[in-house]
């Protein structure tokens, strides 16, 4: 395949490929499960053992210092770290998840989450550099907004002081990174399938597709998404702690359809079979 996007691109239909997702991960239930245990079973391990909170709770404890003072200097790093080993794992599961959807020719098995070749160590460079013009992107739009509400006091409307501090405006930069950065998107599964595109080719052959593939990423994560906001306010309340296991397990179901998304719109637009 051509790496160089067709002079007219399809447009990509968008209820075919929630359905083709939705419907991929369903007859693939068993590899998913096998796939994705492991996955599950690390992110839980994540949030119990690098949640910030907790790490911050234990380092004002053992220099004793206040949690503010701990928040001060070691909260970046923590939240580092926590990001990264979060984006091995996404890293490590998408790539294979991406390959059983486009490359028939081959069969993925636990051993591909560990077996890292150039083409992981690209689709972690493409989520890092994802990160970073995501908190750019977020905070410039965040810090925009903020001092034009506090310099205009008829923006300061019943509506977002109701809503809360700002969260209207949180949402608003949340919205633009996501349109900005859905358009890359793109890329991950041809680095997947080894024919990566440069940011530049990413964002040229999801011309005129940028708002459906924003739609096909609302529809394949919402469903999910409100499944799991019951599952942790159970969390919340300590009551089952096994539900936090169950949380990670729906986390990898709804990465594994997002990921079938990308990789059938990878497909539609540049003739992949």
């Amino acid at each position: 395949m051509n790496n160089e996007p067709v002079a007219t691109l399809p447009k990509l239909a968008i209820w075919k490929i929630v359905g083709e997702s939705y419907s991929f991960v369903w007859r693939n239930k068993n590899q998913l499960i096998m796939l994705g245990l492991i996955p599950s079973l690390l992110i839980l391990l994540i949030s119990i053992y690098v949640d910030p909170s907790t790490l911050l709770q234990h380092i004002s404890r053992i220099f004793n210092i206040k949690f503010i003072e701990a928040a001060k200097y070691a909260a970046f790093p923590i939240d580092a770290l926590e990001g990264g080993l979060f984006a091995l794992v996404v890293t490590a599961f998408s790539v294979i998840w991406h390959r059983q959807f486009l490359v028939n020719s081959e069969t993925q098995t636990i051993k591909n989450l560990f077996m890292w070749h150039s083409r992981q160590f690209k689709f972690l460079y493409v989520v890092i550099v994802f990160g970073i013009v995501g908190s750019l992107v977020f905070n410039s739009v965040f810090i925009t907004g903020f001092m034009l509400i506090s310099e205009s006091p008829s923006l300061q409307s019943s509506l977002l002081q109701s809503v809360g501090k700002y969260q209207l405006l949180k949402i608003f930069a949340s919205l633009v990174v996501s349109i900005i950065v859905v358009r890359w998107s793109i890329m991950f599964p041809s680095i997947a399938v080894d024919k990566p595109f440069s940011f530049n080719q990413g964002w040229r052959i999801t011309k005129g597709n940028g708002f459906r593939l924003f739609i096909i990423s609302i529809l394949v994560i919402l469903p999910f998404y409100f499944l799991v906001i019951p599952i942790r306010f159970i969390i919340l309340l300590g009551e089952f702690p096994g539900l936090e296991l169950i949380n990670s397990l729906f986390f990898m179901v709804t990465t594994a359809v997002g990921v079938s998304a990308l990789s059938a719109s990878y497909r539609d637009l540049c003739g992949e079979a």
